[in-house]
């Protein structure tokens, strides 16, 4: 999940991105540059969901194959 947090740091543009494998509570913030993957070694799972079509999935390194499977 991607939540802007702009509005908790100095400047515009800052992302936080948590991990939406089941009870995995890692994260990071940045602000990357549009069209630019984020973040390195995270993985977006853009296939469409029945329940969720508009909302993409964002995994961390230890459980990118969720996004792939």
């Amino acid at each position: 999940m991607r939540e802007d947090i702009s509005d908790e740091r100095d400047g515009v543009g800052w992302v936080r991105v948590t991990c939406d494998a089941p009870l995995c509570a890692a994260s990071v913030e940045g602000r990357p540059r549009l069209g630019e993957g984020w973040p390195a070694g995270w993985a977006q799972d853009l296939r469409r969901k029945p329940l969720t079509p508009n909302d993409p999935r964002d995994y961390c390194p230890d459980h990118i194959a969720l996004a792939t499977v």
